[in-house]
Parts: C-alpha cells; structure tokens; sequence
C-alpha cells in the first residue's frame, strides 16, 4: 500500500498540468448538465436500455445507428442507475477520457510534453466537445475510441518498424501484437457506435497501409498484420451488414439532414471552433452571444437545423 501512495504522488507532481486540466474539463462539462431535460434522441436512449436484450437490439435495428453506444449505457446503469444526472455522465466520462486520451497520444506521437498539455487544453474547452457532453448521445465515446485506436496502431506500427529493424531488445512479436489487437477491438467498436466513424477507421487503415509502404516498399510479407487486423475489422461487421443495409436504405428514402453544399464544411469548422451555440453553457454575458449570433452564416436559418441542444447526426 505505501508503494501505491509513493507511486500515486510521484505521478501527480510529475502530471499536475493535466490533472488539472482534466479536473477544468470535468468541471465545465458538469455545469449546467442536467439544466435542460431529456430530448428526443436522449429519451430514446433512454427508453432503449430498459427493453430486454434481444428487443433493445431488435428495435436499434429499426433506427438508423449501430448498437455499441446503447450496450455500453446499458451496462452503465447497472452500475449508476437511470436518472438523467446517471445517462449523461456516461457522455461526461468518455468526454473526459478523451482530454486524457488526447494527451498521452500527442507526448507519444511528438515526445513533446508542452505540445501535449496544450493539445489537452484545447479539447477541455472545446466549444464542440462540451456540448456534446450534455446529451446522452455516442458522440464522446466515439471521440475517446478514436483517439485510442490512433494511438495503438501508430504504436503498433512503430514497434514493428523497430523489431524488423532489431532496435529493440526483446525478440518476441508481442510488442507490436498487442497495440494491433488493442486497434482492432477499438476499430470494432467504433464501427459499431456510430456510422460515421467508418470513415475513421477507413482512414487510420489507409494511414497503416502508407506507412508499410514508406518503409517496407514491396517487401508485402510484412503487411501481413495490418492486412490481418483490416480483415478482422470488416469480419465483424458482417454479422450487422444487412441491419445496415436496411438503414441505409431508409435513411435514403428521407433524412431531416439536409444535403451538403459549398458552406457545409466552412459552417461546421465554425461550429466546433467558436460557435455561438456551442457555447451557450458558459456563463458569458448575453452581448458576446448576440455578437457570435450575428457574425455567424447568414444561411443558417435556411438550413433547417433543430435548436440548441436538439442536433443530431
């Protein structure tokens, strides 16, 4: 017990910066979190959870999502219970797992301590981030997911470099083994939470598939587990495919998202950076609102989105 405290405080004088940062995050995402009651898609959520098993993913099936986020909060309210403060705390941990997550991945990815600090920083006051810690939603575990996957396969990559390249000392696989597996089972659950996130991990398997190609060239024998950990990644959507295929179809046949035009991603870079809206939780006075309001995108209105606290992708 004495070495858990001596090693407890040695790792807090040596991380107080994201300590504190973390316990910032924590507080803003706290403040006015149960201030506005459950809306249509938290309701669902809600309602989902309290269905036995096979009607909960039967009924997820008639949706337009994937089942892992209402798998994960049905195991949450075993443990914490189903009041709102309860449902949304789940949002408000991934939310806060991800400051952390973001940091240990940025001091990996550049050895820069500072660089860490203030990547963390910029997810703690995030405009975009707060907000959606406030519905009981995928959107923060989707976020922490992410991040972990990104950190395993570029540590998997980087071990296999080093073990092909025999800098590191130990012979055994299982240095680069794992943080594949660990990129797997996060690449698994991140199709699984929300479509979207499809593309992320399309995009971290390209980026795998580049850095072999960096530095291996056509020597294919060593692609082998990352082509592995693709297949395995796409086995296991299979068993949701056709689920998929009728949501797709559904969501096709008409959607309340409008369709993308040439202010779409100006609009939503604006949205997470500095966006009035996203920052309506914070206790600012009302003219800095009035003045974000009326530099925002004139076409907003015509964009038909839903109310503050009301959006849904």
């Amino acid at each position: 017990m004495a070495k858990f405290y001596q090693r407890l405080q040695t790792y807090t004088l040596s991380n107080w910066e994201l300590i504190g940062i973390a316990i910032t995050g924590l507080l803003i995402r706290l403040y006015n979190l149960t201030a506005i009651s459950l809306w249509h898609d938290e309701a669902f959520s809600a309602l989902l959870i309290k269905y036995s098993w096979g009607e909960m993913i039967h009924r997820i099936g008639l949706d337009v999502h994937p089942p892992m986020y209402y798998i994960f909060l049905r195991f949450w309210h075993y443990v914490f219970g189903n009041s709102l403060l309860s449902l949304r705390g789940m949002s408000v941990f991934f939310g806060v797992a991800t400051i952390i997550a973001v940091y240990y991945f940025t001091l990996y990815v550049f050895g820069n301590k500072r660089a860490a600090i203030i990547a963390a920083l910029l997810v703690a006051i995030n405009p975009f981030q707060v907000q959606y810690v406030t519905e009981a939603r995928m959107y923060t575990m989707g976020a922490f997911f992410a991040i972990t996957a990104a950190h395993a396969l570029v540590c998997a990559l980087r071990n296999q470099k080093l073990f092909y390249a025999n800098q590191i000392n130990t012979g055994s696989k299982k240095v680069f083994l794992y943080p594949y597996a660990l990129f797997v089972l996060c690449s698994i659950i991140l199709i699984y939470t929300h479509y979207y996130l499809l593309f992320t991990v399309a995009a971290l398997g390209l980026y795998g598939f580049w850095y072999h190609f960096q530095n291996y060239r056509f020597t294919f024998k060593r692609y082998g587990w990352i082509v592995l950990s693709g297949l395995t990644i796409g086995i296991s959507f299979l068993p949701w495919l056709k689920i998929f295929i009728f949501q797709y179809a559904q969501v096709g046949a008409g959607y309340w998202i409008p369709p993308m035009d040439r202010w779409s991603i100006p609009d939503t870079i604006w949205r997470i950076m500095l966006s009035a809206e996203n920052l309506i939780r914070f206790p600012l006075p009302d003219w800095v609102f009035g003045y974000l309001q009326s530099s925002g995108d004139p076409s907003a209105e015509s964009n038909n989105l839903l109310p503050l606290g009301h959006t849904e992708i």
